[in-house]
């Protein structure tokens, strides 16, 4: 396919579309969108419009009541609610195909996601512009990468955690990552249209036609790496996390790290398909 050019310099960034899949998190949302007010605010102050998406996953909590609450007194915030839950992908796909049908492709927006469970510091965004509008070009998005202080990672976090920076440096000699957090990432909006509207539905058939059906974890990670296929240069930058590491019972944890297995085999084969022109 035809990659996307991005031998200029950068247009400065006028517009940045952000959202968070949410689910039960009522007790974190309060905190969450304060910081997210104080971001909006500051990039104001920069010349950038920002907005915010919240997608309430069918919580069984006051996460929905919160979040209408705060949309009544600001305008940046859009909420939109599943009837029924859907999990985290179809969550996100959502985000993104609503986002994408409010913006043109063109290099004056990026769009962005981050968790809404509190982990995540929305103000973490304006580092991520800068990374981008520096570099001139070189770089079209940034994803986050974490190291939880006194926190030792195990074999099936790194496994999951690491198969985007392998992918990238294996098949596009990108840079690699040590630990990323796919949860938190802004990109210049012409490669996401590309990922999410013409390589995922594509890749999707073809996941399902060799593999069976399609994992319910790695999405963000997987739309990073098709991504990378249309030309996007993607760099790793530290982000500081509150808390500590999610607690995941150990059958999730082995679940999504089968995932990001079966990813790496799949993406690998599609990527030789694709160039070889037989999709």
């Amino acid at each position: 396919m035809k990659r996307i050019e991005n031998e200029k310099e950068t247009d400065k960034i006028k517009k940045v579309f952000l959202f968070s899949p949410a689910y039960n998190v009522s007790e974190q949302l309060p905190t969450l969108l304060r910081r997210v007010e104080d971001l909006v605010v500051i990039l104001e102050k920069r010349g950038v419009d920002a907005t915010y998406l919240l997608i309430d996953d069918a919580s069984q909590d006051e996460t929905l009541s919160i979040a209408q609450e705060f949309a009544e007194n600001y305008s940046w915030l859009t909420v939109k609610h599943n009837k029924a839950n859907q999990g985290v992908a179809k969550t996100l796909l959502r985000g993104f195909n609503y986002i994408l049908s409010q913006t043109e492709a063109d290099q004056s927006s990026a769009i962005g996601l981050f968790d809404s469970d509190g982990e995540h510091n929305p103000l973490d965004v304006r580092i991520y512009l800068e990374e981008i509008e520096k570099s001139r070009g070189k770089i079209t998005g940034v994803v986050g990468s974490i190291i939880y202080p006194h926190s030792r990672i195990g074999w099936v976090d790194m496994n999951m955690m690491r198969f985007l920076g392998a992918l990238q440096a294996e098949l596009i000699d990108a840079e690699h990552f040590y630990i990323q957090s796919p949860g938190f990432q802004l990109h210049l909006t012409p490669y996401v249209r590309t990922a999410v509207r013409t390589l995922l539905p594509r890749y999707r058939v073809f996941f399902e036609e060799n593999f069976g059906p399609f994992p319910r974890w790695g999405l963000t990670a997987v739309i990073d790496v098709l991504m990378t296929i249309s030309g996007a240069k993607i760099k790793s930058v530290y982000l500081g996390c509150f808390g500590k590491p999610p607690n995941r019972s150990t059958a999730k944890r082995e679940e999504q790290a089968l995932a990001a297995l079966t990813h790496q085999r799949a993406l690998r084969l599609f990527v030789q398909q694709l160039q070889m022109g037989r999709i």
